[in-house]
């Protein structure tokens, strides 16, 4: 049986080896939001290349596929992450939240972010028996680059067929149409982050 006498009262030094948390540490907050913030700063000011696979011989003539990082995805998925880390502050920010639901009659961010996906989603394809061919679902979802996807023939709509990366032009356009909605998002997050008095104090120190 292990002893664990006195460990009840044993408190991890901040120097010991593997040391992530002290339950003494202050929770910085403004030091997470200023790394978010620089990790969008830095997705961004790179160029907006589409992601792609890259197909390469070996010393024994073996080809092998890489695949090319897509920054505009990196940027998208930097402003997600600071939005989802300042989730409490814009919970309370009214200027904030009209700006991502819409107020009145004016639509928010988020209706503009839904209505480019819905523009070049794939939708599943179902049989219709009245036309005998085959129709669209409600059921969608935005595909992988080079993904292969069933469609109907155009020889004949009865039979689906496999078209790989046939939806590669929809799938890039409609990252290149999110860049912009994600740049508006970003300046909101700072400008929430600036509204907030006692925190913007705290994030301008680092």
């Amino acid at each position: 049986m292990v002893d664990i006498t006195g460990l009840e009262d044993y408190e991890p030094d901040d120097s010991e080896e593997g040391s992530i948390y002290s339950p003494k540490s202050d929770f910085k907050k403004s030091v997470l939001a200023m790394e978010a913030v620089r990790a969008c700063r830095e997705a961004r000011a790179k160029e907006m290349k589409k992601g792609f696979w890259n197909t390469k011989l070996d010393k024994q003539g073996n080809a092998f596929k890489t695949w090319q990082e897509d920054e505009r995805k990196i940027f998208i998925n930097s402003v997600i992450a600071l939005e989802k880390l300042l989730s409490a502050e814009c919970s309370e920010d009214e200027t904030y939240k009209e700006f991502k639901n819409g107020e009145g009659e004016k639509d928010g961010i988020e209706k503009s972010i839904k209505a480019v996906f819905d523009k070049y989603a794939y939708h599943v394809f179902d049989f219709d028996s009245d036309s005998g061919g085959w129709k669209k679902t409600d059921q969608n979802f935005m595909p992988q680059i080079e993904e292969e996807l069933l469609v109907p023939s155009v020889q004949d709509p009865r039979v689906l067929v496999g078209a790989k990366g046939g939806w590669d032009f929809k799938i890039n356009a409609y990252y290149d149409e999110l860049v912009p909605l994600y740049d508006k998002i970003f300046e909101e997050l700072n400008k929430v982050i600036f509204r907030l008095n006692d925190f913007a104090e705290k994030f301008s120190e680092y």
